[in-house]
């Protein structure tokens, strides 16, 4: 079991209208810096991608990235270190080990996939004071530097988290493969008017095959620029969902990605899959 610093004024932050029955993440800084809580939890997953774009422009001052105990100077930007629970830690009720490793076995095919060193998710001793019973209903997600390179491929993993959280039940998978997890992902695109994850699902899904196949061409720009400090609007559009649907803060890649879509294969590949979602799932 991992053991995490916490730092109390962390434990309440901010979060959103999908409060209900929602996931909220943390982000953890390396063993080398006391594997310490770094900013508070949110629902909202543009939080992450804004503490990290505070820990690589240190100078920027103002937004979501420096908002109140966001501790940006300890962020890990070697690995992903991915605090996990639901919206109430303390009960957690609503986030079991089969859904989580659900999520993580579809994380592990997209690795094997992407070529990425595979995450592994371990329970934590959280405590907020030394009175306070340890609980082990949050975990730690350990994953790839990689993730963490663009904010639209970790926005990629923590979809895929909540994906696995939403889904009405534990899918068994038979032989890892990428078209299972694509196959998962349509299902749950089908509720997309009574969950925002599965309208999250369906913005992506018919595009994220595409970019996957081709993420060594499209996430190649320095992090100082995935994470792009001259972007006025950040929040919000920094995610995989917003590259589908071409208003990410970085042009060029919104540009690259356009191209790609384009092609007569492609917008083929997504017809077919946007129809399948509309026709049930068939």
């Amino acid at each position: 079991m991992a053991k995490i610093k916490i730092n109390p004024n962390l434990y309440s932050n901010e979060t959103y209208s999908m409060r209900t029955k929602s996931l909220k993440f943390a982000l953890v800084s390396s063993v080398r810096h006391g594997s310490k809580q770094v900013c508070g939890w949110s629902t909202c997953r543009d939080y992450l991608h804004d503490v990290i774009r505070g820990a690589l422009h240190p100078d920027m001052s103002t937004g979501y990235t420096t908002r109140a105990h966001n501790d940006t100077s300890v962020v890990d930007l070697k690995r992903l270190r991915l605090l996990i629970c639901s919206d109430n830690y303390t009960a957690n009720k609503l986030l079991t080990k089969d859904v989580l490793f659900t999520g993580k076995r579809m994380l592990n095919i997209y690795e094997e996939f992407l070529g990425f060193s595979k995450s592994t998710i371990v329970g934590v001793d959280y405590k907020l004071a030394e009175k306070d019973k340890a609980t082990t209903s949050v975990w730690l997600l350990n994953g790839s530097g990689e993730w963490i390179k663009s904010p639209h491929l970790l926005s990629i993993l923590t979809l895929i988290i909540r994906i696995a959280h939403g889904l009405k039940a534990i899918p068994k998978f038979k032989d890892n493969s990428m078209e299972e997890v694509n196959n998962i992902i349509r299902e749950f695109s089908i509720y997309r008017n009574q969950q925002t994850d599965a309208s999250y699902a369906f913005s992506v899904g018919s595009v994220l095959p595409i970019l996957l196949r081709h993420h060594k061409d499209l996430f190649i720009h320095p992090m100082s620029e995935a994470y792009d400090k001259s972007c006025g609007v950040f929040h919000s559009c920094g995610g995989i969902v917003s590259l589908c649907n071409g208003t990410s803060p970085v042009k060029a890649l919104n540009k690259e990605v356009g191209k790609l879509l384009m092609t007569e294969s492609n917008r083929a590949e997504i017809a077919a899959w946007n129809k399948t979602v509309v026709d049930g799932g068939k």
